[in-house]
């Protein structure tokens, strides 16, 4: 699947906002809402989003499709993007904490200001949390690895190439990013986990 990068951004802004008007991501933008019509028509027809009256637009939860497995090479890992756990480097220990058990997620990625900087795993936080540290005051990026030493995959990146860096790395997911030359670094997009991946493989032996 295609996507333009405005198209990118649009799904960016409804997955930091968890429901959004189509009004206020237009303001975001910087452009008219009827300038988006065709976008949003096109990411509610590939089921990315969905929208509800007087809530406004979502991200709509992926659903298993049908997969040749001869084909698994070339399908876009952006087809199977996942929403990612990010926080700001300027959040507490203790808020990772409560954010990656509530959401029942297995890593977090932390950005400062719009760029990815860092990933914490269960095991950072489990470490911090028995180690006397006062989780509270002391800020996610004190305990988080740091770029360059993250692993992630672009969004032109194959369902195979993520899948090929997630067992060979042996990580529980990657975020799915783009390159921004404005700011000079990567904007995470959404993430690809081992749970995806399964369910990838369900499909091809149905």
């Amino acid at each position: 699947m295609n996507l333009s990068e405005r198209q990118y951004r649009i799904i960016e802004i409804i997955r930091m906002n968890g429901s959004i008007t189509g009004e206020k991501i237009a303001k975001v933008l910087g452009v008219t809402r009827s300038a988006l019509r065709t976008d949003f028509s096109f990411l509610i027809k590939s089921e990315i989003i969905k929208s509800k009256t007087k809530v406004g637009y979502s991200l709509n939860p992926q659903k298993p499709k049908k997969i040749d497995s001869s084909s698994l090479k070339d399908i876009n890992v952006t087809e199977f993007i996942g929403e990612a756990l990010i926080l700001s480097e300027k959040n507490s220990i203790h808020d990772g904490i409560v954010e990656i058990f509530t959401r029942d997620s297995g890593t977090i990625y932390i950005t400062n200001g719009d760029l990815l900087s860092g990933v914490v795993s269960r095991k950072d936080l489990l470490k911090a949390a028995i180690g006397g540290m006062d989780l509270s005051s002391l800020p996610i990026s004190l305990i988080m690895s740091r770029m360059p030493n993250i692993h992630f995959c672009t969004t032109d990146a194959t369902l195979f190439e993520a899948a090929e860096i997630i067992v060979k790395k042996e990580v529980d997911s990657l975020p799915i990013v783009e390159y921004s030359k404005e700011l000079n670094g990567y904007k995470i997009v959404g993430k690809i986990s081992k749970t995806d991946l399964s369910k990838v493989l369900f499909e091809t032996l149905l």
